[in-house]
């Protein structure tokens, strides 16, 4: 296989494809497929986020409600949480 004729011809359908540019083809094939996968995966929305309970959710929103405001002011005036 390895001493192989990169310039074999295999017919592919109605086509005669060289082997070099059949291996090319393979290989994009491939990154391709995987590239749109991971940009699938990428833009699913993200799962919702589970409180375990009303206090812990209202801590959350407290949380970012505090952190927004902050974000506002000049770093040396701010405050931890």
């Amino acid at each position: 296989m390895a001493g192989a004729d990169p310039f074999e011809i295999y017919n592919v359908g109605p086509l005669r494809i060289p082997r070099y540019k059949l291996a090319l083809y393979v290989i994009f094939g491939y990154v391709g497929v995987t590239t749109a996968v991971i940009q699938y995966k990428k833009r699913q929305p993200p799962t919702p986020i589970k409180f375990d309970g009303p206090e812990e959710e209202d801590y959350v929103k407290r949380y970012i409600k505090h952190m927004s405001a902050e974000a506002k002011k000049p770093e040396l005036l701010r405050r931890p949480f």
